[in-house]
């Protein structure tokens, strides 16, 4: 098998097509930068929207830009293989592979040790999100933007055993019954427009139950945390009373260009949130007279994923256990 895989290997034209290569023959297959800062593994290019793919490209030129040899990684035979890729003055190849010791493979590194913190974030999340079909997806881009995570549940759906329920809104394309002719109607700029703002109006409108955000454009990640909404400033926001986080209207900014994308057939956006109510109404808290509380909190299913796209906004809320629901 060893042989077999160098030979393999000895074919490739680039690190990507080796870990292909030996990701056939092992399933653990890893392509690990020299400082452990980048990693991908097979399948990795598997990306539906645009905002993935623009990550996976941006990941793969970083992973390119770093200095050192890269190092492809696996269990062989129940032992542990690695090659070190060079690069060659070879016309017809730019890499050749050399063997060397397992312990000579870089460690992945932690998400503590990422500098962004909105990405450690979310890498801290990643690994106890509670929602069962997450868990079930192993990154396979690090550090894993969350459009890789979008994609690779919008490609699975509709087979997750109910593990997640999916609706959605187009601004422009094609209607989901069988009038194959909306997609003629749907062209019209001005009622594209307004179709566009309905549809990101009512993910905004959602965003409002939401204590905990993250989002993603341009491969950029954000972190919203209801805690740091609340601080008053003498040096108030230009839009209210209180020192938001520049997340909050970073994101505020990416919803408003949404609607444009969206009505011309695109999109580059997607956010996850976890929801704590159905809705915005408030009733009196019962344990805390004076206080006010979500009249419809939701205690099952909070994080809700939205992907904005060619034209739509796909919506899928995660399962956490229970029965699962019917699909949507």
């Amino acid at each position: 098998m060893t042989l077999d895989l160098r030979a393999a290997l000895a074919d490739c034209d680039d690190e990507f097509a080796a870990l292909d290569a030996m990701g056939a023959i092992a399933p653990d297959a890893r392509l690990i930068s020299a400082s452990g800062t980048r990693w991908f593994a097979p399948g990795w290019d598997a990306t539906q929207s645009a905002v993935g793919a623009y990550a996976a490209a941006l990941a793969v030129n970083r992973f390119h830009r770093e200095s050192g040899a890269a190092v492809l990684a696996a269990t062989v035979d129940g032992a542990p293989l690695a090659f070190a890729a060079h690069d060659t003055d070879r016309h017809d190849s730019g890499v050749r592979f050399e063997p060397i010791d397992a312990t000579r493979v870089p460690a992945i590194a932690d998400a503590a040790d990422l500098a962004d913190s909105a990405t450690r974030r979310w890498h801290a999340l990643l690994l106890t999100l509670e929602v069962e079909y997450v868990a079930s997806l192993a990154p396979q881009i690090g550090p894993t933007p969350l459009s890789h995570l979008a994609d690779r549940v919008a490609a699975a759906y509709p087979g997750t055993g109910g593990r997640a329920t999916r609706s959605t809104r187009f601004a422009r394309g094609r209607s989901s019954f069988p009038f194959h002719e909306f997609e003629a109607l749907t062209h019209a700029p001005r009622l594209a427009a307004a179709d566009a703002l309905d549809a990101v109006r009512t993910v905004r409108d959602e965003l409002e139950t939401c204590d905990i955000v993250f989002a993603e454009r341009w491969a950029q990640l954000i972190a919203i945390d209801l805690t740091d909404e609340t601080a008053l400033s003498p040096d108030p926001s230009p839009v209210g009373a209180m020192a938001f986080s520049p997340d909050a209207h970073m994101l505020a900014d990416w919803l408003e260009l949404s609607v444009d994308e969206l009505a011309q057939g695109r999109g580059n956006l997607v956010v996850l949130g976890r929801r704590f109510a159905e809705d915005t109404e408030l009733v009196a808290a019962a344990d805390d007279p004076g206080a006010m509380a979500a009249a419809r909190p939701i205690t099952a299913d909070p994080w809700v994923l939205w992907l904005f796209d060619v034209g739509g906004v796909q919506r899928f809320r995660l399962r956490t256990g229970g029965t699962a629901p019917e699909t949507a």
